[in-house]
């Protein structure tokens, strides 16, 4: 354990050796919280020494190619898998506590729900670390079947008393913790994510690279109705397809992304015809640089985490509909930077886009405020307040 020569840093103590920070999350596809992951983990101050459990090893491995560039060591977990598998999870806890015992961190921090649960069973058979668990939105608010909700909500009730801190990003989550799971207040953390400004390419090369994509060039007239989502059921996809059958504006839509929702979707939008105005434009690394290709962003969530799709939509300058998930209402306060409408409710949802559709002065005050907010939610910020709680007694 890190106990010799102390420095001071960050208003915390900390020993001239390394304290080892072990990151466990399910998988290494790309999302938000592979990029909380790889952004804590590459940005920690040089007293911290940094590595990353990662499931899922035969799905795709972003974040390990990610982590490779940045000499930021990694171990894939065959065991650790996504789906509940009564043998992998077994398995799973044996060889999560087997990765402990062989790089000895002094911090366990776990992301996403599997890997919470499993992580913290194995942390029983290692007691040198403090477990820090950050919750990326609780799975069991998730549009599942009830026997998986309620498998979820026990799973984390019981190992909540296993861990040290929880680290939440919206309200909604830390009230979740406080007052359905029963985790005690003084385990609770609140912080928001936090990003670099984005560099982005000009709106012309944008929206070139855009129809690059698509079987013909759109309509000049139109307004571009974009968002940048991992195609799951619970990023509301098929809610935007419905709610453009409603709308008359003249919009058309582009959805960055790849998923396993992907053939659903595109089946959803050949039912409706919409071939020439909904496209979905495959998965882009950084796609946040096309982001001013857009005249309206467009998030029609079922549940989220702290979006980072949108936090760099707002740094983009755009006029954000989404909806009432997570902690979008922290970050877009209705009518003031933006439109908040309820989820899974393509009318509310068309009605948004049309009162933005029709009114220019609305779409550039959003904007402007939007972009003016975004600069609240800074990686400094972020990475010191986590730092703080990696050093805490």
């Amino acid at each position: 354990m890190y106990n010799t020569l102390k420095v001071c840093y960050n208003d915390c103590v900390l020993s001239t050796f390394y304290m080892k920070i072990l990151y466990i999350i399910t998988q290494g596809k790309w999302g938000g919280a592979q990029r909380y992951v790889f952004d804590c983990a590459t940005n920690l101050h040089s007293s911290f020494e940094s590595s990353v459990g990662i499931g899922l090893k035969d799905a795709p491995q972003d974040l390990q190619a990610r982590l490779k560039e940045k000499n930021i060591p990694y171990y894939n977990l065959k065991h650790l898998v996504r789906p509940i598998s009564p043998l992998h999870d077994v398995l799973a806890i044996f060889e999560l506590a087997k990765l402990y015992r062989i790089t000895q961190p002094d911090v366990i921090h776990l992301n996403s729900s599997k890997a919470g649960v499993l992580g913290s069973l194995a942390a029983l058979m290692y007691r040198k670390a403090k477990i820090v668990y950050t919750v990326h939105g609780w799975v069991f608010k998730e549009p599942l079947p009830l026997w998986k909700k309620t498998f979820y909500h026990v799973a984390e009730k019981i190992t909540a008393s296993i861990k040290d801190t929880f680290i939440t990003i919206s309200k909604t989550d830390y009230d979740t913790a406080r007052n359905v799971l029963g985790v005690k207040q003084e385990k609770l953390q609140k912080i928001y994510h936090g990003i670099s400004i984005p560099s982005f390419v000009s709106r012309a090369q944008a929206q070139a690279s855009l129809t690059a994509h698509i079987p013909q060039r759109p309509t000049p007239e139109k307004l571009w109705v974009g968002t940048i989502a991992s195609l799951y059921k619970t990023k509301g996809i098929d809610i935007l397809v419905k709610a453009a059958a409603l709308t008359s504006a003249p919009l058309e839509f582009f959805v960055i992304g790849d998923g396993p929702e992907k053939h659903t979707i595109k089946q959803s939008i050949k039912k409706y015809k919409f071939e020439q105005i909904f496209h979905i434009i495959p998965y882009v690394e950084d796609a946040a640089k096309l982001l001013k290709a857009f005249d309206i962003f467009v998030l029609p969530s079922q549940k989220e985490g702290f979006p980072y799709a949108l936090l760099e939509a707002m740094h983009a300058g755009l006029p954000i509909v989404a909806t009432n998930v997570g902690a979008v209402p922290e970050m877009i306060e209705h009518k003031k930077n933006g439109l908040v409408i309820k989820p899974q409710h393509p009318p509310h949802l068309a009605q948004a886009l049309e009162e933005l559709a029709e009114s220019q002065t609305d779409r550039e005050c959003y904007a402007q405020s939007a972009q003016e907010r975004a600069q609240q939610f800074q990686l400094q910020t972020m990475i010191q307040e986590t730092e703080k709680i990696y050093c805490k007694n």
